[in-house]
């Protein structure tokens, strides 16, 4: 898909193959179908979920892309205290926190969304699985981030509440550059069996089945399912 075609920066929405004109080079493209969670704007959350509850306890995978584009523009106005006059204005370009490919049983089901900032959308969720995609340092006492771009996985177990903080990570976070602007594949693998594993791969990583995180987990145990083992996602 051309950039054209994107939803407009200005406000989130979602575009169809039916809605949309493609270039010729798009054609054959994975990125057909595209979907903006969030207009670019300061403290935004969005999410985008299958309307049923899937089945996961037994196994599951998924594979999608994602661009981060139009990253927001932030400006500090310096003045003399004395006079009160302007004296320059300093910019920058910082984007959002982040993403993630979310499993959950919250009690809003599919009207679930997360907070905003460094919550990605996803913090605050009940009975959550996020594997999230962090380019935004926050620091703080319990923040875990990485100064850099990275892939991290949390969960607050069953029955409590997800969140961004360490105290959640279920794996250390791995760097990795995301918010660079081009079109990044993100293949996402939970294995049913036995102890059960979570298996994370992205981009060239995939052809090579080169893993970028493997975390040991049993999604039964980790959080509070129903008898129907389905989950949102």
């Amino acid at each position: 898909m051309v950039p054209g075609d994107a939803p407009p920066a200005a406000q989130a929405g979602f575009g169809n193959r039916e809605a949309v004109q493609q270039s010729p080079d798009a054609r054959g493209s994975r990125c057909r179908v595209r979907s903006r969670l969030t207009p670019s704007l300061p403290s935004k959350a969005g999410a985008m979920w299958y309307s049923l509850p899937v089945p996961v306890t037994r196994g599951f995978e998924t594979l999608f892309t994602f661009q981060i584009t139009d990253h927001s523009r932030m400006c500090t106005e310096h003045t003399d205290p004395l006079f009160s006059r302007r004296l320059h204005s300093t910019c920058s370009v910082r984007g959002g926190d982040g993403l993630a490919f979310v499993l959950h049983r919250d009690p809003a089901e599919a009207e679930a969304v997360g907070g905003a900032g460094a919550d990605m959308g996803y913090g605050g969720l009940r009975d959550s699985l996020a594997v999230e995609l962090d380019h935004r340092y926050n620091p703080g006492a319990d923040s875990g981030d990485l100064v850099y771009d990275h892939v991290g996985v949390h969960s607050g177990g069953p029955g409590g509440d997800n969140s961004a903080l360490a105290s959640t990570e279920l794996a250390p976070p791995v760097a990795w550059d995301l918010a660079d602007g081009e079109h990044h594949l993100v293949k996402d693998n939970g294995e049913g069996r036995r102890l059960g594993t979570l298996v994370v791969w992205l981009d060239d990583g995939i052809a090579s089945d080169e893993p970028l995180l493997a975390v040991p987990l049993n999604l039964s145990v980790l959080l509070d399912l129903p008898q129907d083992e389905a989950s949102y996602s």
